[in-house]
């Protein structure tokens, strides 16, 4: 039986937290598996460690994007920014 955190939207639940620390650290269900054992705790199935891990990735992926697109916008308001400088320096003289 997987392990549950009290369901709070602002946090992860154990799970989750599990499955993405595990990921981010290269890992897989067999390190997951190693670690949990090591601690005495019962593991995730590998059916339910992958449907976190779809979860997970689904989540950084959209976060990627969302950061990608203001990073873009950011970019596009520095570069209007410096452009506006040039032509306003080129008019001056």
């Amino acid at each position: 039986m997987p392990v549950w955190s009290i369901k709070d939207p602002e946090k992860m639940d154990v799970n989750t937290a599990a499955v993405s620390g595990t990921i981010s650290s290269g890992g897989g269900h067999s390190q997951l598996e190693r670690v949990f054992s090591a601690m005495c705790v019962t593991v995730l199935s590998s059916k339910a460690f992958h449907t976190y891990h779809n979860i997970v990735c689904d989540a950084w992926a959209a976060t990627a994007l969302e950061e990608m697109q203001t990073a873009a916008l950011e970019e596009a308001r520095l570069a209007k920014e410096k452009w506006e400088k040039l032509i306003l320096t080129a008019f001056r003289r």
